[in-house]
């Protein structure tokens, strides 16, 4: 056996591979939280699977906004819309076509929605652990 294998200290014993199922799952997506670490300064990571809209206006997903920053990576598919809006002032931006490989930071306080027509996967990174009791609402009409 390896010296390193024998010694406690070795990173190989922090080594964790596990098969990650998704913490919330309905019509509309699939949230997949592929990081938790709390020591990192997003302590957490997600996927976000968006399915193929029946709906010809397409999914809705946001309405809400967080008391803390989040990240948004865009790795497949399309955003046909994205409104977002100041919490405190509604001052409103509106996006359209926003295409795969594209970054969204979100101060916090800036209620955001997302339309999306046809599937896409988005990467979602965030201070807190996914729980809808974390999220502050905020009807955005579009």
């Amino acid at each position: 056996m390896p010296e390193q294998l024998r010694n406690p200290e070795s990173p190989l014993n922090k080594v964790v591979i596990e098969h990650i199922q998704p913490t919330h799952e309905d019509e509309r997506r699939a949230i997949v939280e592929f990081q938790n670490n709390q020591e990192l300064p997003f302590r957490n990571m997600k996927v976000i699977r968006i399915n193929k809209s029946e709906d010809p206006d397409g999914f809705r997903l946001g309405n809400h906004y967080h008391e803390d920053v989040e990240l948004f990576f865009l790795e497949e598919g399309k955003i046909d819309t994205l409104v977002l809006e100041d919490s405190n002032t509604g001052e409103r931006k509106i996006y359209k076509g926003i295409e795969a490989s594209t970054r969204i930071f979100l101060p916090p306080n800036v209620a955001h929605l997302l339309i999306f027509k046809n599937a896409a996967k988005l990467l979602a990174f965030s201070e807190n652990q996914f729980n809808p009791a974390n999220l502050v609402p905020h009807k955005i009409e579009y």
